[in-house]
């Protein structure tokens, strides 16, 4: 809002007046987005990330810029903290200015070097996920409409109440299920 503000026209100091800040703030809201690129703030415009997040960014190439605000939302954590950590699990290739050593407080090259390789797996790893995730659905909804059919059969029920009663009670866990989110109520955890 202060920004578009800025670029029609009104003056600082009439903002400063006006929305009762100091006028050092004002031009620190001005300059917060740049050296951001577009499509990683475009990825933050609607959140409420920590201006600190910033500086941090910029830091940062504008891919990994992209990534980051990615995996900012994907968690929905937009901390100083988070983009601290982001930045140390960083490649140095990925930095602005590679050459400069990263300097993350309370972290030696050590620490840094083994945080950036068990990152590069976790995000292997989530992005493996968000592929299979859709069919994973698919498949556990075909599989609760076909409990659903099975446990319509009252002979398929007396028979599982008699002889398998727990997988009786998981059947009906997984076809009671209102929706398929890990947060369902009595359903099994995935």
């Amino acid at each position: 809002m202060i920004r578009r503000a800025i670029d029609k026209g009104v003056p600082e100091e009439q903002l400063s007046e006006v929305l009762n800040l100091d006028i050092r703030k004002i031009a620190e809201i001005r300059n917060l987005l740049m050296g951001i690129c577009p499509e990683a703030a475009d990825l933050l415009k609607d959140k409420f990330v920590a201006p600190k997040v910033f500086p941090i960014l910029r830091k940062m190439t504008a891919l990994r810029q992209i990534e980051t605000a990615t995996l900012m939302r994907d968690a929905d954590t937009y901390t100083t903290t988070y983009a601290k950590a982001l930045l140390a699990a960083t490649p140095k290739a990925q930095l602005v200015h590679p050459d400069q050593p990263k300097k993350i407080k309370g972290l030696d090259d050590a620490q840094m070097a083994r945080m950036e390789s068990e990152m590069e797996g976790l995000q292997r790893e989530f992005r493996l996920v968000e592929e299979t995730y859709g069919r994973d659905v698919l498949n556990l909804t075909l599989a609760r409409g076909y409990l659903g059919t099975l446990l319509g059969n009252t002979r398929i029920v007396r028979y599982l109440g008699l002889h398998q009663p727990e997988i009786l009670r998981q059947f009906q866990k997984v076809s009671d299920m209102a929706n398929l989110s890990p947060t369902a109520a009595d359903g099994p955890q995935m």
